[in-house]
């Protein structure tokens, strides 16, 4: 007998979790087994064997227990739990809605069975001689209260369907603020594409709506009508009430089904859209290069590409629904039947009157149509909950330290701060950037760092900025150890990155950035670095282009140069602060950085020959290794 034993390893103790026979033949040890199964097995595996050694069958697990056959807990929305939280008092406010609505939608129906039995002036069955008792039997009466009532019904659902709305919208606005903050203040978050950040922030944070005001809108109050249809028919009369419920475990089998499928297909569809979004971000940036190599043709050719994978996508998901909803109807269909007939002979034996046939349809209505929404939210969950695990990815996997604790943890932000580099090491993904790089820098002093393109010198400077993890060695900064704490290393440098990094706004608001208001010494400061021409022609309230059309290469750096020395730190880091100047705007840059050298601590990536001969203490870089090739007493 061929048995097969899957173990569940666990923190606390290994224990069997799912034991199956299968038929001729006997499967061995196979050590680690690198998947996990759904639902609620989960954890290592290990698979047993007393006959054949080393066969993992992954065909087999695949089959049997990984994809299709398993339903995907909503990562993406249960996440959305802690906001609903924050506004509880208002959502079982909407759910106390939802219950009136319900129940106002069933009532306008019942005065109409009553009004047909009382115009036609045929016995009138137990639940219409409740209406009959309040409104009276003047046909008119009823008339009216039908008016009021479906008034009523109109106002509630308004008064729902806008305090669902508010409900969403407020939502939505915090799950992007959040998702926003988590992008600002998250490390991992630099491997995604920036097009596809941009994507999830913009459209798949949309995708509350499909998960909170598109249910609560029309799948709650449906299943609440649902709810009520089967009480009142079944307090009407039992059988038909019966056969209604009897098929409502099919209809579900067959959401369920198409819901399934659907999911996979939903977070492809969100992927694609964050790889056109992407691909759009690169081409529209680079749109001058492409236009003057003439390549629009081949990059029309790829965007076809991206945008064909979302239609396949979509198209396979329409094969998928043109399968279910014949099926759905063809059980629909035969629960109308059946159950219309038995009414037509309840009439003809005189247990129902006429007007018991409209309100049996519209019943079967209410009780049908929310079993057909739980396929239709079933899809339209599955794609909010593919949009909303992207969003989610977002969130820093790391608790981060405020920068205004760090800031009055250390003293040390009018002082010029000391430096130390202990055995340091940096990988880049698997490639080992720096190694084992050991040297310290005494408060003021300017250090150069040089080296050839490529070797890591940038690594360095965004070592500094706490953009980049160590990992061996410490960075010690006045005698703390400041390695993994990177908000102290953020709050104590004031970095000039090789990219200027000019925004899409005014020229203050660029040049102030980060400042709370303008520094005292920002035009004396625009005067050295020779941008103060450029301000007296434009004005400070001139918006400039995030593609630089309107600022040279060179002006670009000063204005960097500018935004970083427009407020003071304890250390300063700049990234080839004299690239793509010219001769007289070069020197400038020296000689600024020559009065900060001592009122700051000053490193600079570079290979300029000037700033080398200014520096205190010169560090090469070569393959990763750095060493002190001159220092200054």
């Amino acid at each position: 007998m061929i048995k097969l034993l899957f173990l569940k390893i666990t923190p606390a103790k290994m224990r069997i979790c799912r034991y199956k026979k299968l038929k001729n033949q006997t499967f061995s040890l196979v050590s680690d087994v690198s998947f996990v199964l759904p639902g609620k097995i989960g954890g290592r595996f290990f698979l047993f064997d007393s006959n054949k050694k080393n066969r993992p069958l992954k065909g087999y697990i695949n089959r049997k227990f990984t994809g299709g056959n398993s339903v995907r807990k909503l990562n993406g929305i249960i996440q959305l739990y802690d906001y609903v939280k924050r506004r509880k008092a208002v959502f079982f406010g909407m759910l106390i809605l939802s219950c009136i609505v319900a129940f106002f939608e069933l009532i306008p129906v019942q005065l109409l069975g009553a009004l047909v039995d009382v115009i036609g002036k045929v016995k009138l069955t137990s639940y219409k001689l409740i209406y009959v008792k309040i409104f009276g039997t003047s046909p008119v009466n009823l008339i009216i209260a039908f008016g009021i009532v479906y008034m009523l019904e109109g106002v509630f659902s308004l008064l729902y369907g806008s305090a669902v709305t508010l409900f969403n919208n407020r939502i939505i606005e915090d799950v992007r603020n959040d998702a926003f903050r988590w992008v600002m203040s998250g490390d991992d978050n630099e491997k995604i594409r920036v097009g596809d950040i941009i994507s999830r922030i913009t459209g798949d944070v949309e995708a509350v709506t499909r998960a909170i005001a598109g249910p609560l809108n029309g799948f709650l109050t449906s299943i609440l009508s649902l709810i009520f249809s089967l009480v009142i028919f079944a307090l009407w009369n039992i059988k038909l009430a019966a056969i209604s419920a009897a098929l409502a475990p099919v209809i579900y089998l067959l959401s369920k089904w198409v819901t399934k499928r659907s999911q996979e297909l939903a977070r492809m569809e969100r992927k694609s859209f964050g790889n056109i979004s992407d691909f759009l971000s690169d081409v529209l940036s680079n749109i001058t290069l492409i236009k003057s190599y003439r390549t629009e043709k081949e990059e029309g050719k790829r965007f076809c590409r991206y945008n064909g994978d979302i239609s396949g996508y979509r198209k396979s998901t329409m094969h998928l629904f043109n399968r279910y909803w014949p099926s759905v109807r063809g059980v629909q269909a035969f629960g109308f039947v059946a159950t219309l007939l038995i009414t037509y002979h309840g009439i003809n034996a005189g247990r129902f009157s006429v007007g018991d046939i409209l309100v049996v349809y519209t019943y079967l209505t209410k009780i049908y149509a929310p079993m057909i929404l739980i396929s239709r939210y079933g899809n339209e969950l599955s794609q909010a909950d593919a949009a909303l695990e992207r969003v989610f990815e977002l969130k820093p996997k790391r608790n981060f330290i405020s920068a205004d604790k760090q800031a009055s943890d250390m003293d040390y932000a009018d002082k010029p701060l000391a430096v130390e580099f202990k055995e340091v090491s940096i990988k880049n993904d698997e490639n080992l950037v720096i190694h084992d790089l050991s040297f310290s820098a005494k408060p003021g002093q300017l250090i150069a760092i040089i080296g050839e393109s490529g070797s890591g010198k940038s690594t360095f400077i965004n070592s500094l900025a706490g953009l980049t993890t160590i990992n061996e060695g410490k960075i010690v900064l006045n005698n703390t150890d400041v390695s993994r704490d990177k908000e102290t290393l953020k709050n104590s440098f004031r970095i000039c990155f090789q990219n200027p990094y000019i925004l899409k706004r005014s020229i203050i608001e660029n040049l102030n950035y980060g400042n709370q208001e303008k520094s005292e010494n920002l035009d004396e400061l625009c005067e050295k670095l020779g941008i103060d021409e450029i301000i007296k022609n434009r004005g400070y309230d001139f918006k400039l282009d995030s593609i630089n059309k309107n600022l040279s290469g060179g002006e670009q750096r000063r204005f960097a140069l500018c935004r970083t020395l427009n407020r003071y730190a304890p250390a300063y880091a700049f990234d080839e602060p004299t690239a793509e100047l010219d001769l007289e705007n070069r020197l400038k840059v020296v000689s600024l950085l020559g009065e900060i050298k001592g009122k700051s601590t000053v490193f600079v990536a570079t290979h300029d020959e000037e700033l080398i001969k200014l520096a205190d203490k010169v560090i090469k870089i070569d393959n990763g290794v750095g060493k002190v090739i001159k220092a200054v007493n």
